[in-house]
């Protein structure tokens, strides 16, 4: 038993032909990146309940370990109290800034009060500072200065690398008393 077969025209077979094009490059364009955004959104939320649940069995943790930094932070580093000194003590005050520097062997390039930095209200006055040296001598430095009883705090604090060692520039504030 043969079968007859319908007659097609050619324009029909390119009309069937283009809507068959069509129908490819609407899944190309418009279901694919859609497919693709999905699984990238999938990997993303299985990534991120991966750092929540290594987050929760870490989060006890840092709380245990902050609490016993912050008790030896307490015990080592009680806060001193600032005394401020005379106007004619600046001077006295900076050179015994030099003298902690060169104790720990850091050069210093300037240790220089600013005049017109001296606040009547509050009393602070900013020196400039500039030394150079090893890091690790310059770490040393800064817990010595903490013995200046008349600093206030540090101001600007700029640490650069160089050659044979860092610079270190910085200004503090001392209290003065003014009359």
């Amino acid at each position: 038993m043969a079968k007859n077969a319908l007659p097609v025209s050619k324009e029909t077979l390119y009309k069937v032909g283009i809507c068959i094009g069509i129908l490819i490059a609407f899944i190309l364009v418009l279901i694919l990146p859609s497919i693709t955004k999905e699984k990238r959104l999938k990997h993303q939320i299985l990534q991120t309940q991966a750092d929540i649940q290594r987050q929760e069995i870490l989060f006890p943790k840092y709380i245990t370990l902050q609490a016993e930094l912050n008790k030896s932070i307490v015990k080592n580093l009680p806060l001193p109290e600032i005394k401020p000194i005379g106007e004619e003590d600046v001077n006295t005050v900076t050179a015994q800034i030099e003298n902690l520097a060169t104790k720990v062997n850091l050069t210093v390039n300037e240790v220089t009060p600013d005049p017109y930095s001296l606040s009547q209200v509050t009393g602070a006055l900013g020196v400039n500072c500039e030394f150079f040296g090893d890091f690790q001598n310059l770490h040393t430095f800064l817990i010595s200065l903490g013995s200046v009883s008349s600093l206030i705090h540090i101001e600007t604090f700029d640490v650069q690398e160089g050659k044979g060692g860092v610079l270190c520039s910085m200004r503090i504030l001392l209290s003065v008393a003014t009359g």
